[in-house]
């Protein structure tokens, strides 16, 4: 079945987020792009292999995880819901998803 991939906001925010350090506070740019395309590529795998990702605590939801980075995602029947984009290296105690992965 294909499926749609949609990003929630917070997914949204989560990429703008870690790009924009790198883009901006760090000073680079070069990196920000790459890491860019790495997610966008790993979206693609995703989009075309769902269950790839490790099951999590919660029925339909699964970690990609790309370097530092965790793709944290739903599949329903319609769509792939790309729930957060997570740097690994932060605080676990800022996550909040509103579920218990």
């Amino acid at each position: 079945m294909v499926r749609s991939v949609r990003w929630s906001p917070e997914a949204e925010r989560d990429l703008s987020q870690i790009l924009n350090f790198y883009f901006n506070k760090v000073n680079a740019r070069k990196y920000a792009r790459k890491l860019n395309n790495i997610i966008e590529a790993e979206i693609q795998v995703i989009h075309s292999y769902p269950q790839i990702g490790k099951e999590s605590n919660v029925q339909n939801i699964r970690v990609k995880t790309v370097g530092n980075y965790q793709i944290i995602y739903e599949i329903t029947d319609l769509e792939i819901l790309i729930l957060r984009l997570w740097d690994s290296r932060r605080d676990l105690k800022s996550k909040s998803s509103g579920r218990n992965l």
